[in-house]
């Protein structure tokens, strides 16, 4: 086994498959969104996929020129690069895309960040004419060193932080796969193939690191205690993967296709085919050490409760941790409910939402882990239960009145006696988000009967609605029909 001090010369490519470069899972934890980027006629995205495929939003807003996002453990952080300055630097940002920080300044390319296990630091790779070395600082970009008495490329650390994979080249040999110590020290070779090895990433459990390699994707026991195998997951040999946080499952992309492949076989689409996708690679796997339940959009009434869990992977009733439920905000998240973490790691809370609106829970934290936030947002949408009762009332006289729920409203009018054999209609219109107002539905009845005409139709929030009544033919039928009368949904 050859020493782990390498140094050779950075590839030009190195900085074009930063694009697209996966990277490891930062430590254990709940499955958060999937970071995937395509490309495209829409050109280079960095598109947030969550678990069950079914929520899908764009990370950056500056398309090719922010890339290569990775979680801090937890998933409060996210470290990325980006061209925004002319040049490849690292910045970082809060996991809702606030607060976005400049950390390196350097002349060359800094690319290829990732967190180490506790969150503390962040190594990255930095060129230097025309040489690369693996460097690391604190997590604010303070302390800027080069890590250890070695170069290298592709760093991916273990997920309990005590070991360092990375590939290295020999001149006149080629490139192999190392795991080290963090400062280098106890380097051993675990591919020791012929050809280019690229990208190791880590199992969940820390124990097998997979790689690129001429003749496919390759396995290999981390201590070097067996020589590399072809990578088999759920009895079928993908793409180079990214492994899931709690290891239960992959990410893989074939062609415009990002797949989610179970340790048992099944699988689904987590990015489905797009005509404006040509390409489609996962390059990150958020780590959550909070998970919300129900993980997906859920739909309520207006006036009605829902349920929501939390729950803790580091949960320890012992403690005290605190969740505490925030409300989504344009300005700042604000708390609405707070708990304590039961025996089993979780936390309970009942809401009363009034509006679509999106909730997020944030662990405050216990001695051992930093507060983080979960990692996908419950999005719940209230639908008011606009059923709309117009209550009416003729008398032979042929006045009417109208009634909403029971309650009043300004509308009367008057109908000629010989034509009490037609109809009379109500129109029903909103207020839109831009002070127009938009035709939603209609009701009738027979002007020789009585009763209520019952007008059903749902909204996703409450507002503003106006009804006038129309007859049904020659409009001289009706007169002194009131103008339009306001109301709003109501429970």
């Amino acid at each position: 086994m050859a020493q782990a001090s390498r140094r050779f010369a950075l590839a030009a490519a190195l900085t074009a498959a930063a694009l697209a470069t996966p990277a490891a899972s930062q430590g254990t934890g709940f499955n958060g969104w999937v970071a995937v980027t395509t490309s495209g006629s829409d050109g280079h995205r960095t598109v947030l996929v969550s678990p069950d495929g079914k929520t899908q939003t764009l990370l950056f807003k500056r398309a090719g020129v922010d890339f290569s996002p990775i979680w801090s453990p937890g998933g409060r952080k996210i470290v990325f690069v980006s061209t925004r300055d002319g040049n490849f630097e690292l910045y970082v940002m809060n996991a809702d895309r606030s607060n976005q920080t400049r950390l390196t300044t350097h002349a060359g390319a800094d690319t290829v960040p990732s967190f180490t296990a506790d969150g503390s630091q962040i190594e990255f790779i930095r060129e230097t004419s025309g040489t690369s070395e693996i460097f690391i600082m604190d997590a604010d970009g303070s302390d800027q060193h080069a890590l250890g008495n070695f170069t290298g490329s592709y760093p991916s650390w273990s997920p309990d932080g005590t070991k360092l994979a990375y590939a290295a080249f020999t001149p006149g040999t080629d490139y192999d796969i190392w795991v080290s110590d963090p400062d280098g020290s106890n380097a051993v070779d675990i591919s020791e193939l012929a050809g280019f090895e690229s990208f190791p990433h880590w199992s969940a459990d820390g124990t097998t690191v997979v790689f690129n390699s001429a003749a496919g994707v390759q396995s290999a026991p981390a201590d070097g205690s067996a020589g590399p195998v072809q990578f088999s997951f759920g009895g079928i040999n993908p793409p180079l993967p990214i492994f899931a946080p709690d290891g239960t499952a992959i990410a893989y992309g074939m062609s415009d296709i990002v797949w989610r492949l179970n340790a048992d076989g099944t699988g689904m689409k987590l990015v489905k085919e797009s005509a404006s996708v040509s390409s489609a690679v996962p390059v990150a796997w958020q780590s959550t050490w909070v998970e919300i339940d129900p993980v997906a959009t859920t739909v309520i009434d207006y006036g009605d409760q829902v349920p929501i869990t939390a729950r803790l992977f580091f949960g320890d009733t012992t403690d005290n941790d605190t969740v505490s439920l925030y409300r989504k905000t344009s300005g700042p998240d604000v708390i609405v409910d707070q708990g304590t973490v039961d025996a089993e790691g979780k936390v309970s809370f009942l809401l009363r939402p009034t509006a679509t609106t999106s909730y997020v829970a944030k662990w405050e934290g216990d001695a051992n882990h930093a507060g983080s936030t979960s990692g996908v947002p419950l999005l719940i949408q209230v639908h008011a239960r606009a059923v709309v009762r117009l209550s009416h009332f003729y008398g032979r006289d042929g006045k009417f009145r109208l009634y909403h729920l029971g309650k009043p409203i300004p509308m009367t009018g008057t109908v000629l006696p010989k034509h009490t054999h037609t109809y009379i209609s109500f129109l029903i219109e909103r207020l839109d988000g831009k002070h127009r107002w938009r035709y939603v539905t209609s009701g009738n009845f027979g002007l020789g009967s009585t009763g209520v005409v019952r007008v059903l139709f749902y909204t996703r929030s409450l507002q503003r609605y106006r009804v006038r009544t129309s007859f049904r033919g020659d409009k001289d039928h009706l007169k002194d029909a009131s103008d339009w009368a306001h109301f709003r949904t109501t429970n």
